[in-house]
């Protein structure tokens, strides 16, 4: 299965929040009891920068279990504290060991007025 990819938009200094529902095939919801996952921002693809930010379920990310959801909150402290977007992946892992990068793209930082030039 090949990443979905779309953008995610975000506001300095405003908290970020987005409920993604992952199905499979057939509209029926991924099982995503004792899963982990992970949502790592970087300057850009193949950067070998350290990431600008890396969420987890124990920080950041919310599994829904059979309902297939996985919640991301970026708290406005930690956006307030970045100064431009990159790259995103979210990817789940799987109790047996198979991970899978579920989504991936473009992370748009909208800078607020009031940093700007600060």
């Amino acid at each position: 299965m090949a990443a979905g990819v779309t953008p995610l938009q975000c506001e300095q200094g405003a908290t970020f929040q987005r409920l993604i529902t992952w199905s499979d095939a057939e509209g029926t919801p991924v099982d995503l009891t004792a899963c982990t996952a992970t949502l790592e921002i970087t300057v850009g693809k193949g950067s070998f920068q350290p990431p600008l930010l890396v969420l987890t379920e124990l920080a950041g990310l919310t599994l829904g279990g059979p309902l297939g959801t996985i919640a991301i909150e970026i708290s406005a402290a930690i956006t307030s504290a970045l100064m431009f977007g990159g790259r995103y992946e979210l990817t789940v892992a799987f109790p047996g060991g198979t991970v899978v990068r579920l989504l991936e793209g473009d992370f748009v930082l909208s800078l607020s007025a009031h940093r700007v030039g600060a």
